[in-house]
């Protein structure tokens, strides 16, 4: 129709055809309509055309229309941001999860909007949508992060641990040291990530928990006995000889690194002893 040679009444009436919402259901229903031709037809959309898409993004049961039509939401830009808050008080999870998804591509929010109402929604999924929108609000950013380390969700301990990087705030240390250092029921990788942050931070909390990580009890004369290899204690021994090399209790955990029969933890002790005898150096 758009290609026709003279947009005259008959081409008009045809268009005008495809824009109520039931047709347009009808038309994105099949998984037909493709983004281009979306695009064309909120072109013709006077007035409406954001909550005409959400409800269709709400309702489709096709993935690829989905993903089309949030596409063009996005191109529409913060004039969808109202319609797609509204949406919000949907009890349904993948509504919710949807908008809060849609609202981080869109940019700036209003101020009275809290996402941190979401962080603890009975559903992971809603969750990992939110977090990232409340970070944004840096007066309440420590607290959006405890809270976020203390989830049992490890996506959500992840983008937190990411988040981390930037600045780890001394409200959040504790909490680094309990659920994430001191977890062993957590990836590697994520203890491993939580091991070098709070590494970072210089706390006698850290040091603490880093010497009992890789510590298994004392012999019956009283001296420590290393931990098995594992990720986590290389990690945590490397954490210690970078951040506390003139600690006793680092020097001690060093010495049992380097007599153990373990080839990993040898070579972690040697390793990580040079280098730290190297930066030394450097700022000497």
């Amino acid at each position: 129709l758009e290609d026709a040679p003279e947009a005259g009444t008959t081409v008009r009436a045809a268009l005008s055809e495809l824009l109520p919402q039931e047709r347009l259901s009808q038309l994105l229903a099949g998984g037909h309509l493709t983004e281009s031709m979306l695009r064309s037809l909120m072109d013709l959309m006077e007035g409406g055309g954001a909550e005409r898409l959400l409800q269709v993004l709400i309702h489709s049961e096709l993935k690829s229309v989905r993903r089309h039509v949030f596409d063009v939401l996005v191109d529409m830009g913060p004039s969808v941001i109202d319609d797609a808050l509204t949406h919000l008080d949907d009890p349904r999870w993948f509504v919710q999860r949807n908008m809060l998804a849609l609202l981080q591509r869109l940019g700036s929010l209003p101020e009275d909007f809290d996402p941190a109402r979401f962080l603890d929604h009975e559903d992971a999924r809603v969750r990992r949508e939110a977090l990232p929108l409340a970070l944004q609000q840096r007066d309440r950013r420590p607290r959006t992060l405890v809270t976020a380390l203390r989830d049992n969700d490890s996506h959500i301990v992840r983008i937190a641990l990411l988040a981390l990087h930037r600045h780890t705030p001394d409200a959040a240390v504790p909490t680094l040291v309990h659920r994430v250092v001191s977890n062993d029921e957590l990836p590697d990788d994520l203890r491993v990530l939580g091991i070098t942050l709070v590494g970072k931070t210089g706390s006698p909390l850290a040091l603490t928990a880093l010497v009992k990580l890789v510590t298994a009890g004392r012999t019956f004369f009283g001296r420590r006995k290393l931990a098995k290899s594992s990720p986590a204690v290389i990690a945590a021994i490397q954490a210690l000889a970078r951040h506390w090399p003139e600690e006793r209790s680092t020097r001690q955990v060093l010495d049992l690194a380097a007599k153990s029969k373990d080839p990993e933890l040898r070579e972690s002790a040697w390793k990580t002893r040079k280098r730290a005898s190297s930066t030394r150096e450097k700022g000497e």
